[in-house]
């Protein structure tokens, strides 16, 4: 371990300053890779290893175990009304995540202009920590929306004088993409011919960095051209969890969910009423906590609500559960996300009604305009509800989203992607007369926004694609305009929050798709590769091929194909001619797929839950997992077993009377996440179905059945 500094707080910052203060200021470095809002020069392989973690781009030298030597450039965030007070909130959250229990010397931020006129901040440190002392060099830049941040840190004074030159080069080359005219960025990266170079800018007269969540580089309007981007391999969680086989888990016993006597295993129960439940959502913090949110029915008032539960214990005990949609009373609410961000806060989305008696889809298709709406767990403390979308309401149904999806981006910050109808804000595709601006019925939902959430402040929502307008208007065809509609999105947010999703196509003028259920990616504002499946019936809406990262970085669609001799799960790798992967069939040609969910866990894991009978009776159905990193899938293990929890009682009343009662179980939607020891971690919904009947003399007096569906929690 390092030992105590005797160094002069004051030379801290010159150190990493030495070598050009030795010597006439040379040309600064010409930045060559981009890394989010970054641009940046690559520091000497040789020296410096180049990892991701966190949503953060780590150079570390070589030290001895114990020690670290670190250039950071950290994720980016909207920035916010006061650049020092964030600046500040920033340098704390770093230095609180690197254990930091004192700060024993510190130069205070000092402002700064770049060369492209955008403020800067930079603050030297030494800390001590339980284990060691630290040096700390944070710079921080504030251009237009944005607020970016970088870091020279170490644990050892000698490391700190040895890789400072080194770390300053680095540290002067940084650029902010979104400070540069259009263009420039191509030129500086060699993606476009170069003219003079540009001036290259430093950061006044101290290279530095600073560490906080950074923002989503600007979206430029809908439809506009674009270079391509290398698609970075998405980071959901830190890239350390240690991959544990599901079929080594204890709570698995000879291929299903048994305890020692053979008798099933019940999860933990999570719901408030057992009554209709939807939408199970489920993720853990940063410090370990689990966190669930659903929409369950009340069992007295009959009216749907948004539920939170979090248990610190590792999923032992929870909790109250907590209403957090009971301030819009009267609002329906429908299909719900729980996702916690870079920082550890925790938000909570959800679809409301526009209105009383306007509807609000547990199901993730676009039928009828919502408004998306969120509350975001901060330091202990629930905001009030925000809203994501401008809100529409009854007299602007156009206005409100349809299918939406909400992630956690690369680089930590919640987004939130929907869909509507472009009417309100592209009256150019509407027929107008005179003030009035008629809906062209050819004009489909095929407008996307999107928004980043931080913390109670989410940013203005901005348009990132508009599917493509085809016809013609004229006086002889005044409704001549036409566009693909979209539904279904789902996806994820790369580190720069660009979305790429795969969407379903609800409308086309092409007859030969008419009973196919296409699918098509969209990312870098371009229609991309295609997936045509079978007519899907119910489960477009409910079970919807879904859009995972495996871990190089290539894209999958798990899809259920209802077609085959054997119906069931598939993984399609999207822009492949590569036949599909069968995750699990049924077993038998009288077999059936109720539903399945795919869910996307660290380091490019990727989780299949499905639903399937093997009989096609509904009181065999299962609950099967499988897991691939995007090599093989693993033995889907099933996780209910409730074929043995089937019962049949039937008691004598009389000669010639009985009561018969018999009671099943059938499995429904389920969510999952990975703890950081790498369990992994399952929410779903179990059903209790059961039937009961009084006979006397062979004629049937009563009878009847009940439904009961519980949430339940169970970690492997």
């Amino acid at each position: 371990m390092a030992t105590p500094h005797r160094l002069v707080f004051a030379a801290l910052a010159l150190l990493v300053l030495g070598h050009a203060i030795a010597q006439p200021a040379p040309e600064k470095p010409r930045p060559d890779a981009r890394f989010g809002n970054w641009l940046f020069k690559t520091p000497d392989p040789k020296v410096w290893t180049r990892t991701e973690k966190n949503g953060a781009l780590v150079f570390a030298a070589a030290e001895p175990p114990g020690d670290f030597c670190t250039i950071t450039l950290f994720a980016g965030d909207h920035a916010g009304a006061d650049f020092p007070a964030q600046f500040e909130r920033a340098v704390a959250a770093d230095l609180k995540a690197k254990d930091t229990v004192k700060i024993e010397a510190d130069s205070g931020a000092k402002p700064g202009k770049s060369a492209e006129g955008f403020d800067t901040l930079t603050r030297s440190l030494r800390t001590e920590t339980s284990t060691m002392h630290n040096l700390h060099l944070y710079v921080g830049g504030h251009s237009g929306d944005r607020f970016d941040l970088a870091a020279f840190q170490s644990s050892s004074e000698d490391s700190w004088k040895q890789h400072g030159a080194q770390a300053s080069q680095f540290l002067l080359s940084l650029k902010l993409a979104n400070s540069l005219p259009a263009g420039e960025v191509a030129k500086l990266l060699g993606t476009a011919p170069t003219e003079a170079p540009p001036t290259l800018p430093g950061f006044d007269d101290a290279p530095a960095a600073t560490a906080t969540p950074a923002a989503a580089t600007p979206v430029e309007p809908a439809n506009a051209s674009v270079p391509n981007q290398p698609e970075p391999v998405i980071a959901l969680a830190p890239a350390n969890v240690p991959d544990r086989p599901l079929n080594q888990s204890p709570l698995v016993v000879n291929n299903a969910v048994t305890q020692r006597n053979g008798r099933p295993v019940d999860g933990v129960k999570l719901s408030q009423h057992d009554m209709d439940i939807g939408s199970p959502s489920i993720a853990v913090s940063a410090h370990g906590v689990i966190h669930v949110a659903f929409v369950e029915q009340h069992r007295t008032t009959y009216a749907y609500a948004v539920y939170h539960r979090s248990s610190s214990d590792g999923g032992k005990t929870w909790g109250e559960a907590k209403n957090l949609s009971e301030d819009m009373p009267g609002l329906k609410v429908g299909r719900c996300y729980l996702l916690i961000d870079g920082r550890d806060r925790v938000y909570v989305i959800w679809r409301t009604a526009l209105a009383p008696n306007f509807p609000a889809n547990i199901d993730p298709n676009a039928v009828g305009s919502c408004n998306l709406v969120y509350r975001v767990l901060e330091e202990g403390h629930w905001s009030r509800i925000q809203p994501i979308n401008s809100p529409a309401s009854a007299q602007t149904q156009n206005a409100g989203s349809l299918s939406y999806y909400a992630a956690v981006d690369a680089a930590g910050r919640v987004q939130a992607a929907w869909n509507a109808m472009p009417d309100f804000w592209h009256p150019e595709l509407t027929r107008i007369s005179g003030t009035f601006h008629q809906h062209m019925p050819g004009i489909c939902p095929g407008l996307v926004f999107q928004a980043t959430l931080d913390g109670a402040n989410p940013a203005a929502p901005h348009e990132v694609f508009l599917t493509p307008i085809l016809g013609v208007v004229n006086a002889q065809n005044p409704y001549g305009y036409y566009n693909v509609g979209l539904d279904t999105l789902n996806g994820y947010f790369d580190a720069a929050g660009a979305a790429h999703f795969l969407a379903a196509i609800s409308w086309t003028h092409d007859e030969s798709l008419r009973h196919v259920s296409r699918y098509q990616l969209i990312e870098n504002r371009q229609m991309g590769p295609v997936i045509d499946l079978p007519e899907l019936s119910y489960h477009a809406w409910r079970d919807f091929p879904t859009l995972l990262v495996d871990a190089q970085g290539r894209r999958h669609a798990i899809a259920y194909y209802p077609a085959g001799e054997h119906p069931n799960v598939r993984d399609y790798l999207v822009g492949s001619d590569e036949e599909p992967v069968i995750i699990r069939k049924a077993a038998s040609v009288k077999g059936s797929v109720a539903g399945f969910q795919a869910c996307q866990g660290p380091g490019g894991r990727m989780v299949a839950i499905m639903e399937m009978s093997d009989t096609g009776e509904r009181g065999e159905g299962e609950t099967y997992v499988s897991i691939s990193n995007g090599g093989a899938w693993s033995t889907p293990v099933n996780v209910t077993n409730n074929a043995g929890r089937r019962t049949f009682a039937s008691r004598q009343t009389s000669v010639a009377s009985n009561v018969a009662v018999a009671k099943s179980y059938y499995p429904g939607a389920a969510s999952a996440a990975f703890d950081r020891e790498g369990h992994l971690l399952l929410l779903m919904i179990n059903n209790e179905y059961g039937l009961f009947s009084s006979n006397a003399f062979g004629v049937e007096l009563a009878g009847g059945s009940s439904g009961t569906p519980t949430l339940q929690f169970l970690r492997f």
